[in-house]
């Protein structure tokens, strides 16, 4: 679980160019969405419907493109919290406290690892060959 204190997320009233941007310089291809506090997670949005919206000169704030997140308790195990992504073809889920705020996010990855180990996925390198005519 990544604590919601280290979780790069938006705000509900970010515009889609804005929230395009913060995705990009983190790097992650979904974003959770927050409705003003970082603990208040409405759920996500995807890179790709947010390059979408932009190349389509979509002029909207991010909620018109938020998806559902699955939400597990703290003490829920990590299978039944991927059977539930699993069901509902989410790859994200909130990790909500007692009172329903957020402490946190897990991704598949995030609970492969767990159960089977660090998952290395290589880094592409950049080649310093020309290239091929």
């Amino acid at each position: 679980m990544t604590p919601i204190d280290q979780v790069v997320s938006v705000s509900g009233t970010t515009p889609i160019h804005t929230a395009l941007k913060i995705a990009l310089e983190a790097g992650h291809r979904r974003i959770p969405v927050h409705a003003g506090q970082p603990n208040q997670l409405l759920g996500f949005v995807r890179l790709r419907d947010l390059a979408d919206a932009c190349t389509a000169n979509t002029n909207v704030s991010t909620p018109r493109h938020v998806r559902a997140a699955v939400t597990a308790g703290a003490t829920t195990p990590a299978i039944d919290v991927l059977r539930e992504m699993q069901k509902s073809h989410r790859h994200l889920a909130i990790v909500a406290g007692t009172d329903g705020s957020a402490l946190g996010i897990v991704t598949v990855e995030d609970i492969v690892e767990e159960l089977v180990g660090e998952i290395d996925e290589p880094t592409p390198q950049p080649t310093n060959s020309p290239a091929a005519p």
